[in-house]
């Protein structure tokens, strides 16, 4: 168990108290006023992960030469890295969908806040930067790289698929994030699973993080084209290859008989 928790317990205290130092100097060294410590929550956040980023390869990089590959017959092979671009906006699009339906903001008045004041308020490239960039590299390299291929290592693929998802959405600290990352968590893990690489975890969480940003910027203006007509296309769009990319991989999956127990 301690083997298999300490990525993420290492990369939270490492963070964590590490953004506290950056706070204290920005409170007592540059006198920057507590109302306005928000503004820095976007930059320090990629600062602290980019210093976790050697920390956490090396420990990437150590399993993987301790462990064979989990699927000798994909190994080496490309994922389809546009398809797998494309099913990471749709998804992200449906889970906000299905996350909104369940009426989960009430609970988490305090993400709508941070939402409000840290990261809709900065810049769309600091935005970018943060949250489509670092933040997903940071996150599939702890969830995926290793915590769910070390619980793979003891437990069959589907149940470290739920369990690193569970903690996945834990770790994110509030209802309305954890059911979120939860579910799209899954999703992640399936790719890394089924392609072989963890390349496809970040990618999908780029392109998700990517599509959600753009969405909170540029949404009102997509509603406002034919009266949300272009908005509906787009999500209709989306649906149509997350589906289409399940079916391409559950049948590529059975193909080279992949099977998750």
């Amino acid at each position: 168990m301690g083997r298999i928790l300490l990525p993420v317990i290492s990369a939270y205290l490492f963070t964590f108290i590490l953004a506290q130092v950056f706070y204290l100097v920005l409170l007592l060294g540059a006198g920057v006023s507590v109302e306005a410590l928000d503004q820095w929550v976007l930059a320090i956040t990629a600062g602290v992960e980019l210093l976790f980023f050697p920390l956490g390869i090396r420990m990437y990089r150590r399993d993987q030469k301790r462990r064979s590959p989990w699927n000798k017959k994909i190994k080496n092979q490309k994922p389809e890295f546009l398809l797998l671009f494309f099913m990471g906006m749709g998804l992200s699009q449906l889970t906000n969908i299905f996350v909104s339906l369940l009426g989960l903001a009430q609970y988490s008045k305090e993400y709508e806040e941070l939402l409000e004041n840290s990261i809709s308020s900065q810049s769309i490239f600091l935005q970018i930067f943060t949250v489509c960039l670092v933040a997903p590299a940071f996150e599939e390299l702890i969830f995926r790289g290793l915590l769910f291929q070390r619980i793979r290592d003891y437990l069959s693929p589907i149940w470290a698929i739920i369990i690193s998802s569970v903690i996945f959405g834990i770790y994110h600290g509030n209802l309305l994030q954890a059911v979120y990352a939860f579910i799209f968590g899954m999703f992640l893990a399936l790719a890394v699973e089924y392609t072989g690489t963890l390349r496809a975890g970040i990618l999908m969480h780029m392109s998700g993080n990517l599509y959600s940003i753009l969405l909170q910027n540029f949404g009102m203006d997509l509603l406002e084209i034919g009266n949300g007509i272009f908005y509906l296309e787009i999500l209709f769009g989306l649906t149509i290859i997350v589906v289409a990319g399940c079916i391409y991989y559950r049948k590529k999956a059975k193909k080279q008989q992949i099977r998750l127990k």
